[in-house]
């Protein structure tokens, strides 16, 4: 049975369906998830390359705060986040899962192939090929908007929506659709 789930975001779509499905399997499970994304470090040491990975840091940090609160709120599970930093993002997610015994991990892909795949690789790739522990790999796919709100969130949402809709009929309304006026 899975406890701990270890999901690498980055904000693309490819990521959000990523922790989507992690969020869905946490719900029926019972299980944790943590959200993860690696700042590269800078390599050149002017103050504008710090400057950048500081803001970075900032951004990503956001990034997993938000997607939390979509995991917390939305799905109603519990959603940690852990902010990484080093030069080889597979190599600090694949470290990091290791290190803190996930049971599983998730990580989307753009699907890439041919020309592309030969000159971008994949990060999810890498992290599948280094990684002990087991790894599911989600490719992005066009969703509803259930699937980003959660599945409480929608349902809630939804009776609000119908309720509304019942509070907009007429109240003098009649079974078959017309209405008496008066």
């Amino acid at each position: 049975m899975l406890k701990k789930i270890l999901v690498a975001v980055d904000g693309t779509p490819c990521s959000e369906n990523a922790a989507c499905t992690a969020f869905a399997m946490a719900r029926r499970m019972g299980a944790r998830v943590v959200l993860t994304s690696v700042v590269i470090k800078p390599h050149n040491p002017s103050e504008w390359a710090w400057q950048n990975f500081v803001h970075q840091k900032t951004e990503t940090q956001e990034l997993l705060q938000r997607w939390a609160r979509i995991g917390e709120t939305g799905w109603e599970i519990s959603v940690d986040s852990k902010l990484l930093e080093g030069e080889h993002v597979a190599q600090e997610i694949v470290a990091y899962a290791e290190s803190e015994d996930y049971d599983y991990l998730l990580i989307g892909t753009h699907g890439r192939n041919g020309f592309d795949y030969s000159l971008l690789g994949s990060v999810a790739e890498r992290v599948a090929r280094l990684s002990s522990i087991p790894v599911m790999i989600a490719r992005r796919k066009d969703t509803d908007p259930r699937w980003h709100l959660g599945e409480a969130e929608h349902a809630k949402r939804s009776d609000e929506a119908e309720h509304a809709k019942r509070s907009a009929e007429p109240q003098n309304a009649k079974p078959d659709g017309g209405t008496t006026h008066v």
